[in-house]
């Protein structure tokens, strides 16, 4: 079952990193004996402990890459106050071209903003289609 906006909103540490690599990144989680890591369709492994895109900003940005790969667009605004991330796609509504915006969050750093904002993206975009 998705989980719902609050669900994502309240999503912090390895659980929201788990989520972001499963429904993201597409990747699954190892079994025996390689079950603390995940692979991506290459068969690639990382250690699960080892990737925390909620608070790695190298992270936060292969998070970002994967999205804009698929077809995303990215905007964030930095202040005082934290991050805000909006992402959006292109989508033709009536045969007018104009651009989505699926996922929108606040974190009190980029990368947990980059985190919420993809996952609400991906989530709110499967219940669209």
């Amino acid at each position: 079952m998705p989980l719902t906006r609050d669900e994502i909103l309240a999503l912090d540490g390895p659980a929201l990193d788990a989520a972001v690599a499963t429904e993201v990144m597409g990747w699954k989680r190892g079994t025996p004996p390689h079950d603390g890591m995940w692979f991506d369709d290459a068969n690639c492994g990382r250690w699960n402990s080892h990737w925390q895109p909620h608070k790695r900003w190298d992270h936060a940005g292969e998070v970002v890459e994967a999205m804009r790969k698929k077809g995303w667009q990215i905007h964030t605004r930095t202040g005082d106050g934290g991050t805000i991330c909006r992402i959006q796609r292109l989508s033709s509504l009536g045969g007018l071209a104009n651009l989505r915006t699926l996922g929108r969050a606040h974190g009190v750093t980029f990368p947990l903003a980059i985190c919420r904002a993809a996952l609400l993206a991906v989530s709110e975009e499967e219940t669209v289609q």
